[in-house]
């Protein structure tokens, strides 16, 4: 009776007037003596760990290294892309309402709106042209100021029609110059040869 007296005492840990006997789904915890490892065996690496993570993050890079060259602005790029993508998805998202409950733009009005927004992309043959003396970086960063000055003046223009659609055209324009040169930087990046696989990243 001593003995059993100097472990120390537990909480309950089963709920009261609960039937543990009926069917459901229950948390057992199988614990053996000195932690041996008599219940299973483990095979294939087990669960991988953090050092596992790291080393993919690790194998991911080599495969950029592998498909692009070691001198150029690779990692800028997909930098770029990536922070393109999230605010345009942050942009369009908030895009949609700004239009309807401030600046009160009805369908009509978004007919007009889109006409306008999609208008440098059918003129961006002459636009590219216009600018043919930069090269494909400056183009590229040329359309993410063009981008930026577009979502400034939505903060800093009053909410007209007139303007609201200007800002969105000015965004739109540094939109297209952005994917018109990507791909082109993505090619001019890439290893010989590894063109295709590029593009598809």
């Amino acid at each position: 009776m001593e003995k059993i007296n100097k472990f120390p005492k537990r909480k309950p840990n089963r709920l009261k007037k609960f039937d543990y006997s009926q069917n459901g789904a229950y948390f057992v915890t199988i614990c053996t003596k000195d932690k041996q490892c008599i219940l299973s065996k483990i095979v294939g690496g087990g669960v991988p760990d953090a050092p596992h993570n790291y080393r993919e993050k690790r194998e991911i890079m080599t495969k950029f290294k592998e498909l692009f060259k070691e001198n150029s602005q690779f990692k800028v790029l997909l930098l770029s892309v990536l922070i393109t993508g999230l605010s345009y998805g942050l942009y369009k998202g908030m895009r949609d309402n700004f239009l309807a409950e401030i600046v009160g733009m009805g369908e009509m009005d978004r007919g007009v709106t889109e006409f306008f927004r999609e208008l440098p992309g059918i003129l961006l043959v002459f636009i590219l042209a216009a600018f043919y003396m930069l090269s494909a970086e400056s183009l590229y960063k040329v359309g993410a100021v063009i981008m930026l000055a577009g979502m400034a003046m939505h903060a800093v223009l009053p909410p007209t029609k007139v303007l609201a659609t200007l800002a969105i055209c000015m965004y739109s324009l540094g939109e297209h110059i952005q994917l018109g040169m990507k791909n082109t930087l993505a090619l001019e990046y890439a290893k010989p040869g590894k063109g295709g696989q590029v593009l598809g990243v």
